[in-house]
C-alpha cells in the first residue's frame, strides 16, 4: 500500500510540475494537451494513465518501467522521461539533444 501511495504521489507531482513548467503545452489546443498527456503517461508502465488502482503491483523487472534493472525494458520509459524534461525551461543542455 505504501509503495502505491509513493508511486501515485510521484505521478501526480510530475504531472503538476509539468503543467507549471510547460504551461504553454497544456494551455494550447486540445490536440497538444492530448499529446503532452500521452507523453506523461508513457513514462509509467501500465495502461491506466496516472491512476494505478486498476494495475497490480509489479511482480518482475519487466513491469518496473524506468526502474527496471533490464535496460531494454527501462529504455522506452527513460526516453519518454527525457523527452518530457527536455521541454522544461532551464533544462540542462544535455537534455536538449
Amino acid at each position: 500500500l505504501l509503495w502505491e501511495l509513493y508511486e501515485l504521489n510521484f505521478h501526480f507531482e510530475l504531472y503538476v510540475l509539468d503543467c507549471v513548467l510547460a504551461a504553454s503545452l497544456w494551455t494550447s489546443l486540445d490536440e497538444a494537451q492530448l499529446t503532452r498527456q500521452t507523453l506523461l503517461y508513457s513514462i509509467f508502465p501500465g495502461e491506466s494513465g496516472l491512476v494505478m488502482l486498476s494495475e497490480p503491483l509489479p511482480q518482475d523487472s519487466s513491469q518496473m518501467g524506468m526502474c527496471s534493472s533490464d535496460m531494454q525494458v527501462a529504455l522506452p520509459y527513460l526516453n519518454s522521461f527525457h523527452e518530457l524534461l527536455s521541454t522544461w525551461p532551464g533544462a540542462p543542455s544535455c537534455l536538449q539533444s
